[in-house]
């Protein structure tokens, strides 16, 4: 009897050391298994024993027990609690790791103080790798894929996730490994097929779920700065050479020499792919607004305000051909689609008749 409360004295107390750190019944026997469960969160997915781990310095035995303290009642309850959870089989522990997976918000809030600011070594590390590696394997010999595909997270999950992604950015030496590492990385045709299978139609986690309207504007903040950077670059790198004259020819090495004027290259600062500059204008009316003022303003000789009124007239008369040749171009297209659809509606008529 007093072998027996020995050993229940030496695993009870390593049980109550393990309930206030991971809030579950058993104990890490190595630092990497500490770390596992602090990583991982979870040591339903790491596949470990659920065995309490008995020190190798255990009390002397020669010392008898107190027998008068009324607690072996409790002490072989507790034994015989554990020689039931070693008789039980793989399944029924694994039952066991899965319903007490989830840990509270203080256990987590305690794990991640204490994960804050260390380093592994890289013992510590590959030993986490195989670990993880061999489990994988596992599952995927009997048949099990990774249940963070399909796993359905809510809607605080989501947001906590991206607001701990929020700006965040790589280092470029972490991304010149990525991309070294990928670089000789090559599938198969299976597993191609896999991967694409995997995530289409109601596999897909966002199969069915729609944006909120926060991130709605978010995307399309994000969008329009991402539009104006893009073609504030292309105005400042390339100019547009604007024509001169009336009819300015624009055919054989002069088309060649001169850039195209409907580009979003040939758009002048402050102007979108529209024409519509920043202050809401167009670029030609702003154009014609600046040119007024100064004409206002400023006592100008006789032959240059006329060349300035010509060159305007010009660009007047080139604004209006411009105009018609859209208008013409388009009664084009209707008038053609209007004949393709009359023919078209004369052949059935003719097979109707035919059949």
């Amino acid at each position: 009897m007093s072998m027996m409360a020995a050993f229940v004295s030496a695993i009870i107390p390593c049980r109550r050391r393990s309930v206030g750190i991971f809030g579950s019944p058993w104990v890490c026997t190595d630092q990497a298994d500490l770390f596992r469960v602090s990583y991982v969160g979870s040591r339903s997915r790491l596949g470990f024993p659920n065995k309490c781990s008995v020190p190798d310095s255990s009390p002397d035995v020669s010392e008898p027990a107190d027998e008068t303290s009324g607690d072996d009642s409790d002490e072989e309850e507790a034994v015989e609690g554990s020689e039931v959870s070693e008789a039980s089989g793989p399944s029924q522990q694994a039952d066991a790791r899965t319903s007490t997976s989830k840990l509270s918000s203080s256990s987590r809030a305690q794990m991640s103080k204490k994960m804050k600011g260390r380093k592994l070594s890289p013992e510590t590390k590959e030993k986490i790798r195989l670990a993880a590696l061999s489990t994988w394997e596992k599952r995927r010999a009997e048949g099990q894929n990774n249940p963070r595909r399909t796993r359905e997270v809510s809607e605080e999950t989501r947001e906590r996730i991206s607001e701990s992604l929020r700006g965040r950015r790589l280092s470029p030496e972490v991304r010149a490994k990525i991309s070294a590492a990928l670089k000789g990385r090559k599938f198969s045709q299976e597993h191609r097929q896999a991967l694409s299978e995997s995530f289409t139609g109601e596999k897909n986690p966002m199969f069915g779920r729609k944006r909120s309207e926060r991130t709605k504007k978010l995307i399309s903040q994000k969008a329009k700065e991402r539009a104006s950077a893009r073609n504030a670059e292309q105005t400042t790198e390339k100019p547009t050479k604007k024509k001169r004259g009336k009819r300015g020819s624009r055919n054989g090495a002069q088309a060649a020499d001169d850039e195209s004027t409907s580009s979003s290259t040939g758009l002048e600062e402050g102007a979108d792919s529209s024409g519509v500059s920043v202050d809401g204008l167009y670029a030609e009316e702003e154009y014609d607004e600046m040119l007024e003022e100064v004409l206002k303003n400023v006592e100008l000789p006789l032959s240059v305000t006329k060349g300035i009124k010509q060159g305007k007239a010009n660009l007047d008369d080139e604004r209006k051909e411009k105009e018609e040749l859209e208008a013409s171009r388009y009664e084009m297209r209707l008038n053609t689609v209007h004949v393709d659809s009359a023919a078209l509606s004369r052949a059935r008529c003719t097979c109707g008749s035919r059949v």
